[in-house]
């Protein structure tokens, strides 16, 4: 397992104060982390990662105290799941993500139950490639916060950050990025405000996995050229 993305999905975990209570079901305390761990390595074009980690949750059994009419729920997570596992390529893994999350985020909503946020590390926007990476990346984990938890105040918090001015293409190119990397910047940045006005949570789930498969395009992309 990549230290780095153990590291993140754990401080998902401690960040998102709620799951941390003694009543959550043990198997929805491993649905969230696997999840959060499919999310992360897709963030950083990890698709094999994100693969293993989608096979257990698409493995996963029903608790026995699943509340009635939570199955259906299950079942599509667990499909959504199968998707990324089985995809041939990230942006179809990224898409896929993102149903898994709005399946959760279903079943939270009617039944009145999900994760609670905490203490979360929010990065100051900035002109330095190194923070405006930062920034991108706390806003896809705030997206997909709103979506799984789910919660209007983090979708749009998320949504907000991408709204943000991208990077000049110039400041691209001097950090190594080519056409493609300013490319995926632009479209980022205008997914953002396309996703900032959206209340459905289907259409958020596609807005999602749009903003991560262009995430993914991009920076294997750039690991390529400079391997």
């Amino acid at each position: 397992m990549n230290r780095r993305l153990l590291l993140l999905s754990v401080l998902g975990w401690v960040l998102l104060s709620g799951c941390a209570k003694s009543d959550v079901p043990p198997v929805m305390a491993a649905h969230f982390t696997e999840g959060n761990m499919v999310h992360t390595a897709l963030v950083f074009g990890n698709l094999d990662e994100a693969k293993v980690r989608a096979r257990a949750l698409a493995e996963t059994t029903t608790p026995d105290d699943l509340p009635d009419g939570a199955e259906p729920f299950m079942d599509q997570m667990r499909s959504a799941a199968a998707s990324v596992a089985d995809a041939w390529v990230p942006e179809g893994a990224a898409v896929a993500s993102g149903e898994v999350a709005n399946a959760c985020g279903s079943c939270h909503r009617m039944f009145g139950s999900g994760p609670r946020v905490g203490l979360v590390w929010d990065p100051s926007p900035g002109g330095d490639p190194i923070q405006h990476m930062d920034r991108h990346r706390w806003a896809v984990d705030r997206m997909w916060d709103g979506l799984m938890i789910p919660s209007d105040d983090w979708w749009t918090r998320g949504t907000e950050a991408l709204r943000e001015l991208p990077l000049e293409e110039h400041v691209i190119s001097a950090m190594g990025g080519g056409k493609v990397a300013v490319a995926a910047s632009r479209e980022v940045h205008e997914l953002g405000h396309v996703g900032h006005g959206l209340t459905d949570p289907i259409k958020r789930a596609a807005l999602y996995g749009k903003v991560m498969a262009t995430c993914v395009d991009c920076h294997q992309r750039t690991r390529d050229r400079e391997d």
